[in-house]
């Protein structure tokens, strides 16, 4: 019993642990204003982007430093390391006929890496 206790408390411990230990990634909210916005990413680490309504498609270079998956009213961002400082733009189409322009550009100590954006139209 008492065995069994102390592990449970030290698989709390050790989850706590790796998640304050964990690097720093933001969650944010984007107001959507009508311009391009930003999304910060880091090459290789998925980066995932949520939109008010489903995706219908959209348009980016055939030469992007990114790969886009789409599932529904999101994205997920896959940043090659070629992406360069000026970054990527690209635009999203909702089924509703709204649309997004954004650009992909590389994290940095000034811009976080983006872990997850919420697109807010209203």
């Amino acid at each position: 019993m008492i065995r069994g206790t102390f592990l449970k408390a030290a698989t709390v411990v050790v989850t706590l642990g790796l998640s304050f230990t964990a690097s720093p990634a933001w969650a944010r909210d984007v107001q959507y204003t009508g311009s391009e916005q930003q999304v910060y990413v880091n090459p290789g680490e998925p980066t995932q982007i949520v939109f008010p309504s489903k995706i219908e498609g959209g348009f980016k270079p055939k030469n992007a430093a990114f790969a886009l998956e789409r599932n529904g009213n999101f994205l997920v961002i896959f940043a090659q390391p070629d992406l360069t400082e000026d970054g990527a733009a690209f635009l999203v189409l909702l089924d509703d006929k709204r649309s997004y322009a954004l650009r992909v550009l590389p994290s940095s100590d000034d811009h976080p890496r983006d872990e997850a954006v919420k697109i807010i139209d209203e």
